[in-house]
């Protein structure tokens, strides 16, 4: 019976231990996947209003790292405080929103509203030209950075948060601080992106751009002017992603 009782409590807690792997495995990923749900929602939006498959979006999460690198050595870097990053995350989306629209007004706002080149036509130039600015800055970004790995520490990262034991003695989970915040503020750019589209102007603008565009531009809406801001605010909003997912 004493060996029974053993075996019994061993797989008892190998069950406890089970879980709570799971649990912790769970946590982390949504943690991570809300940031990389804000990158959808910049590649969402540019493909929602202006029917652009962007392959620079995996650039402009670059730029979003190495911009929040930059601005947060110029405040301080980590001598600064613990928040230095995720300010400079913040900091970075209307730096990446101006550089997305004069790159939109350089390279793509000649086709976007050309009906005589046709759609199919008109989305493959597109195609190309994002294909182009990707290798312009993946390879820029190798040339001007190099290849070491750069971080931008805090001291948020080597702590956690601890809820448990969550069955008695058993189940305990960590929850890292650094991504905690990342997701927190992550969560609170996407609420502020769906309160500009459906509380403002600007965001009624985009959403009758996206819906009609000759419908738009009847109304007075500046049809190009838009596709300008969407595609700044795409890029925006996927390096603001990339300053909170360098933080893990």
């Amino acid at each position: 019976m004493v060996l029974y009782a053993s075996i019994l409590r061993l797989e008892i807690d190998a069950m406890f231990q089970t879980i709570e792997n799971i649990l912790q495995v769970a946590l982390a990923g949504v943690l991570i996947g809300v940031l990389y749900g804000l990158m959808c929602v910049g590649l969402g939006l540019i493909f929602g209003v202006m029917r652009i498959i962007n392959f620079a979006q995996g650039e402009f999460l670059m730029l979003g790292m190495y911009a929040t690198l930059f601005v947060g050595v110029a405040l301080g870097g980590q001598y600064a405080g613990a928040w230095t990053p995720f300010v400079s995350a913040l900091l970075v989306i209307p730096l990446i929103f101006v550089f997305g629209m004069l790159l939109y007004q350089l390279s793509l706002d000649r086709l976007s509203l050309r009906r005589e080149l046709g759609e199919e036509s008109r989305h493959s130039a597109q195609l190309v030209i994002t294909l182009g600015i990707s290798l312009i800055l993946s390879n820029g970004g190798l040339m001007l950075f190099g290849t070491t790995p750069k971080s931008t520490p805090t001291e948020f990262a080597s702590s956690a948060i601890t809820f448990g034991p969550l069955v008695r003695d058993n189940i305990l989970l960590f929850i890292n601080k650094a991504r905690l915040i990342a997701a927190a503020l992550a969560l609170a750019v996407t609420v502020a992106v769906v309160l500009l589209m459906n509380r403002t102007k600007l965001g009624r603008s985009v959403r009758a751009a996206a819906d009609d565009v000759d419908a738009a531009a009847y109304c007075g809406i500046d049809v190009r002017k838009i596709y300008m801001v969407t595609f700044g605010l795409g890029a925006a909003i996927t390096a603001a992603s990339g300053g909170l997912t360098a933080r893990l």
